[in-house]
This record gives C-alpha cells, sequence and structure tokens, in this order.
C-alpha cells in the first residue's frame, strides 16, 4: 500500500502523533481512506498539504497551537507599546511583502534588519546628522557608518551574498522611517513579524507582549529583587526584550543566551542602544549563542545538546536574578532526550518539557536569595507531567509572587503565569505570597483593592491579594488563586466528613472517535442512523441536541468505548472541553461523541440524580476551579468531588428538584430552582451563609450554562 499511516503522515509533518490525531478529529487532516478503521493518506495529498502549510496557503492550522508548518508574516503588535510609531512602519512593510508576494530569504531578512538597526543607532548615537535614506546601501558602498558599533551590522551581514543584499537593500522594502524609542524592540517587532512562523514553533518561542515583559520587571523591582549590583540573566532572551526593560544603568551585570544566533544579535544592537558608552568586545561577551541547557558557566562557547554531553548542572557561574519566558514545547531527538534524562529530574518522564528543564536548571544557576521570574504557561501549576519541577520548587525556595494573566500570547489560546521563585534554602512557605489575578478572570467585588503599578499611585487592571497563612502545599496541589477565607473553605470541603467519591464507585467512558466526522456524521435523520450527542449539546441537567446523527458502527470507528456504557439504562454525560462542571442526564441510551464524555455512578444506596445534582452545584464547581484550574474536565477531577453523605428522604427532595429542572423551560424559573437546590446542596456541605456567600461570589461571572 503506497499510502501513508497517520504515524507516517506525523513524521513527515514533523508533528506528535497526538496533534495529528486531534487534526484528523478537527477535520484539519482529511484521510484519503481508511482500513480496519485506521485514518491512511495518500502521498499525493501528503505533499500537498505540505507545500500549502508552508506557503502559507493554507490557514486552516493558524489558530491552533502547534503552528509549526504555518507560514508567512503577519503583525505582533502586542509585542511593542500601542501607540509605538513603528507599528505602522512594520505594518507597511508586511503588506508591501503580501501584495508583491515578495518571498524573504534568510539573507534579504537579515538586509531589512541591518538597515532598520543603522537608523536606530544614527538616530540616537548621532553617529551621522544628515537625513539620507537607504542606509544599508550607503553602508555597504563605504558612505556611511556607525562608528565602533560598525562590526556589529557586520555580524548581522556575516554569510550573505553581499552583491544580493545591495541589489536588494535599494528594492521598496528600504528607505522606511524608524523611529528610536527608549526600551522599545523595534528590531524584535520586525524580525518576529516577517520570521518564518515554522522556524519559532521548531524552537519553542512565544515572544512576550512588552506588556508582559513590563509586569514581570515590575514586580521584581517591587521585591527589590533588582539591585545595583545583581547579576542578571535572560538564558532565552531572543532579542532582548526584557533586558531592555530593565531600570539598571550598566551593562556590567547583565547577561544574555539563545540558540537563534540572529536573534543575540539584535539584541546586542539594541543593548548598544541602551548602553550608548558600551564598547562591543563587552556586547559579544555578555549576549552569546548558546544552549543554556549546556551552558558550563563562565566559558562562553556556541554549544548544543550534542556537543555537550557532560557540563548539565554545572553552577560554576551564578545570578542573582534570572528572568524571561523559556521556551515552550521545545522539540527535542531520541539522543538529546536520552542526554537531557541522564542530567534533569524533570526529563525522567514519558515526555520532556523545554520549560520544566529551563526551571530546574535555573534553580541550580541561582545565588542564595537569588530571584527567578519566568512567563510559563499556567499547566506548569495543576498538570501531572509538571510535577517534578513543582516538587523542586517545594524544597528550598520561596514564591514571593505570582501572575495570573490568562489568554496573553497572540493567537495562542494557552492562559499563562509570571511565576517569581526565590531560592531561600528552606522549604516553601506561602506566608507573604502576593498573587495577581487578570481582571476578565475574576468577578466584581471578589478582590478587596486593586493593584497599583510600580509607583504605588497608578492602578493596573488586576485584581490582587497577598496569603497570610502558611498553607499545604504539595506538588500534586499547587494551587494559589484563592485568598485565605477560600482557601479555609477548599480545605473544610476537603476534610469533610461522611462523603462518598467516585474513585472506584464509577465508570467513566470516553465518547466516540470516529476518526472523520464528516463521513459519518449528517445533520439528516436517515434510515438506521441515530442522534449522537456534542458537548456544546449539554447543559445542566439536560441535553438540548443539536441535528447530529450517525450510523453507530463501531467497527468503523478510530476509538469507541464499551457499548453497555453508551447504553447504560441511566448515565450522566459531560462537557470534556471546558472550565465549568456541566452535567446532564440521560435515559434514552443515547450515543454521544468524545466531547461530550460518560460517568455511571455506583455508590451504593446513593441515587444517581443526586449524584448530578452534587456535581452541577456552585460548591463542587468552586472546587474545581480553585484545585483544578482546568480547561478540560478530567476523571481524575471527577473523583476528587466530595459527595456528602444523604439520608433517603433528603436524596428524594434533591431528586425531585433535579426532575424539575430537567423538564423546566423558563429562564428565570430555571435560575429560581437552582438557586433554590443549591443552598439545600450547601447545607449538605456543612456550609454557613458567610461561606456559601464566598463561594456564589467567586462564581458570579460564570455562565451556569442552565439553558
Amino acid at each position: 500500500m503506497d499510502d501513508l499511516s497517520l504515524k507516517e503522515l506525523c513524521q513527515y509533518l514533523s508533528i506528535s502523533e497526538a496533534t495529528g490525531k486531534n487534526w484528523v478529529r478537527l477535520h484539519k487532516l482529511i484521510p484519503t481512506s481508511d482500513y480496519d478503521g485506521k485514518p491512511f493518506f495518500s502521498r499525493t495529498y501528503c505533499e500537498e498539504l505540505k507545500a500549502s502549510l508552508q506557503s502559507g496557503e493554507n490557514t486552516a492550522l493558524k489558530s491552533r497551537r502547534n503552528k509549526k508548518y504555518v507560514s508567512g508574516a503577519f503583525l505582533y503588535r502586542d509585542y511593542v507599546s500601542p501607540d509605538s510609531p513603528n507599528v505602522r512602519t512594520v505594518e507597511t512593510i508586511l503588506n508591501e511583502l503580501s501584495s508583491d508576494k515578495i518571498g524573504l530569504s534568510d539573507d534579504h531578512l537579515r538586509g531589512l534588519l541591518a538597515e532598520c538597526a543603522l537608523e536606530l543607532l544614527n538616530q540616537h548615537n548621532q553617529c551621522n546628522a544628515s537625513s539620507q535614506t537607504y542606509l544599508l546601501h550607503a553602508f555597504l558602498e563605504n558612505r556611511f557608518s556607525v562608528a565602533r558599533y560598525d562590526s556589529l551590522i557586520a555580524d548581522l551581514l556575516d554569510g550573505c551574498d553581499f552583491d544580493a543584499v545591495k541589489e536588494f537593500s535599494i528594492s521598496p522594502l528600504f528607505g522606511h522611517a524608524y523611529t528610536y524609542e527608549a526600551s522599545e524592540d523595534i528590531l524584535g517587532l520586525l524580525y518576529l513579524s516577517c520570521r518564518n512562523l515554522t522556524t519559532r514553533k521548531a524552537t519553542g518561542a512565544y515572544y512576550t507582549p512588552t506588556r508582559v515583559v513590563k509586569t514581570l520587571i515590575e514586580s521584581l523591582q517591587g521585591n527589590e529583587a533588582i539591585t545595583s549590583h545583581a547579576r542578571i540573566l535572560d538564558p532565552c532572551c531572543g532579542t532582548g526584550n526584557f533586558l531592555l526593560q530593565l531600570p539598571c544603568t550598566s551593562i556590567d551585570g547583565i547577561f544574555g543566551m539563545d540558540l537563534d544566533e540572529i536573534s543575540v544579535q539584535l539584541t546586542r544592537i539594541n543593548m548598544a542602544l541602551k548602553f550608548p558608552s558600551c564598547d562591543v568586545d563587552t556586547l559579544r561577551s555578555h549576549f552569546i549563542v548558546q544552549d543554556y541547557l549546556t551552558f558550563v558557566g563562565n566559558r562562553y562557547v556556541k554549544a548544543t545538546l550534542s556537543d555537550c554531553p557532560t557540563s548539565y548542572g554545572t553552577t560554576a557561574c551564578t545570578y542573582d536574578v534570572i528572568l524571561g519566558n523559556p521556551p515552550w514545547g521545545a522539540e527535542y531527538t531520541d539522543e538529546e532526550k536520552k542526554k537531557l534524562r541522564s542530567a534533569f529530574k524533570a526529563a525522567k518522564g514519558k515526555s520532556v518539557e523545554s520549560y520544566d528543564l529551563f526551571i530546574e536548571q535555573s534553580l541550580r544557576k541561582l545565588n542564595k536569595q537569588g530571584t527567578l521570574a519566568f512567563v510559563l504557561p499556567e499547566a506548569v501549576l495543576h498538570v501531572k507531567s509538571h510535577e517534578t519541577v513543582r516538587r523542586l520548587i517545594l524544597q528550598k525556595n520561596s514564591i514571593p509572587y505570582i501572575n495570573y494573566l490568562g489568554d496573553v500570547f497572540d493567537r495562542v489560546q494557552c492562559p499563562s503565569i509570571i511565576l517569581q521563585v526565590k531560592h531561600t534554602g528552606r522549604p516553601l512557605n506561602t506566608i507573604g505570597m502576593r498573587v495577581v489575578i487578570d481582571d476578565s478572570r475574576t468577578t466584581p467585588n471578589s478582590f478587596p483593592s486593586k493593584v497599583l503599578d510600580i509607583t504605588g499611585t497608578k492602578p493596573v487592571a488586576a485584581n490582587f491579594f497577598t496569603i497570610k497563612t502558611s498553607r499545604e502545599i504539595t506538588a500534586e496541589r499547587f494551587s494559589f488563586n484563592m485568598q485565605d477565607e477560600e482557601y479555609f473553605i477548599i480545605q473544610k470541603l476537603d476534610h469533610l466528613r461522611d462523603c462518598f467519591y467516585l474513585r472506584n464507585h464509577a465508570d467513566f467512558a470516553l465518547g466516540l472517535v470516529t476518526g472523520n466526522n464528516k463521513k459519518y456524521i449528517t445533520d439528516t435523520l436517515l434510515p438506521g442512523y441515530e442522534p449522537v450527542l456534542k458537548g456544546t449539546d449539554i447543559y445542566k441537567y439536560k441535553k438540548v441536541p443539536h441535528k447530529n446523527f450517525i450510523h453507530f458502527s463501531p467497527d468503523k470507528f478510530q476509538q469507541v468505548a464499551l457499548v453497555k456504557y453508551y447504553r447504560a439504562p441511566e448515565k450522566l454525560l459531560y462537557r470534556f472541553i471546558s472550565n465549568q462542571l456541566v452535567f446532564a442526564y440521560d435515559d434514552l441510551q443515547t450515543l454521544t461523541l468524545n466531547s461530550c464524555n460518560i460517568v455511571i455512578p455506583k455508590l451504593p444506596g446513593v441515587q444517581m440524580k443526586y449524584v448530578l445534582a452534587i456535581l452541577n452545584s456552585r460548591i463542587a464547581q468552586f472546587l474545581f476551579a480553585k484545585e483544578f484550574q482546568s480547561v478540560k474536565v478530567l476523571r481524575t477531577h471527577i473523583e476528587q468531588i466530595p459527595i456528602p453523605a444523604a439520608d433517603v428522604k433528603k436524596q428524594a427532595v434533591i431528586s425531585a428538584y433535579v426532575n424539575k429542572l430537567m423538564s423546566e423551560t423558563n429562564p428565570a424559573e430555571l435560575l429560581y430552582l437552582y438557586n433554590s437546590l443549591d443552598k439545600l446542596i450547601a447545607n449538605l456541605f456543612q456550609l454557613n451563609d458567610t461561606e456559601y456567600k464566598i463561594i456564589s461570589v467567586s462564581g458570579k461571572a460564570q455562565n451556569l450554562f442552565l439553558y
């Protein structure tokens, strides 16, 4: 057979098999055929797909987090301040690239960056008072100079085809006006907007918006981590945006490294702009092309994982502050993973996550009382695969500051945080920890006061609180997004007596994975077809099915649970992709897709509708939101929700409310019934009025999914 299997296609596209399966589910990969229920793809389809992804013609994947083969250019407006005049300049260049379908080679890109660098250096350092344009062309003809920084421009152009760059330097893309702005990474804006997305994803690079960078720097200033004598390192410096925002007046203690050569060269130019008296030798020695995970110490050498098999973990060179945005999801070969697993505790598991390794390496390289400050995915706090790095943090460090940012990266849906870790040499204690939560993720009146900027006078769009108690924090439970009052409620619920749990007392099943929904699902009820539910069809207590029908052919589908779970006399259905607990009751043996999963409680003497009411309550949602902070409802989450013991009479009362909620259609009456039932459930959890009010306020802005 000449067709490629899904595994072979994923290897061909250089994506993970899990990503490939997800793309099939989302119809972003369309199988040409299937054998024994497994998808296969013709070679012609695979070649055309790869070509369209690399060219940017195929835009179907741009909304996904895995953007490895999305190419082309787009403007990163959030990377600099919104009123920056350079945004318009870069936008004009991108429009010209797009309208003329100009393909940027690496040499051309370096030429564009050199033109921008020359103009910024000329303006800031007044190297040449003339107002001539096309500075790169003049530079290449020895008619223009930026004095001692000529060599930095030469470094940027090193290896380029001189004649090709010179010819390109008089194209319409040149001669645009750039404006020098202190602490604005204009070179970075131009570079990342023009650079092919393929390269960025392969290295796990997500460029950080300037507002996030400034927030991180201000948090360090607020905690007095940055001093005049501090040694500061950005181990993944990119083009130097974090370093540009530093309040330092001297380059002496500032260092940076990155694997991307162009990025490091631009960092040196940015530092020349920030510190105009700095000599080139210092710039070259302080900002280097280096893999941080193989960084030996004072030896500034270009190295990769394959070059340095034994140099992991040395502490010959340590720092007072390590900051930045480490790579997320960088890809490693099997040989690299083998070396990483021998050197890093955080690499011992099935998967190897780059930002875990950067955290572990940084903890090794912090001075006593030194501070780590990274922008990270929020998943580092609660996903099981990151338990090892959380355990490393717990052992000898404190967390003075954490900021729950929400989604801050352009075109990437991934809640993020700023995490500060201070190396104290003692186990973590939460007293004094400052927690900031973005306004979009909080509810009115849920926090006592607004965050002020570093001057202490100007409000910023976030809410904060300070933890005043010593909390029980483990690598398994690493939650800080709750005030002390909320924490006490969580503790009370966690230690409640006379409760049941669904762990070992329920059957769980995934909905159908067809492998090709377009092929198997219709919007018309055909002979032999029956309704099939998606996650979006599920509301609290009831199903509101859309018109989706399927012919149940388990042998043809990609993944199917035991048929007895779909055909159970009664079962609970829940939304899988959701930050809310949303459960419905089904006694019609209805089929579901994998966005709508199944749980069948088996608690002796406990009615299923009673369990349904508990899982749909504000109390259960409060536990889920505070403990797990997840956008997916996992089996392990459901198993940890306490089900209060109740006698037959109380269960009957609760079940009667459930029946009314299942049949009611009036929104006002639905809300009244839900609130009345919720107060009864609060009593079962032994919550007083004050505690229940805290829970209610916490979830005030959330969609109840009642209709």
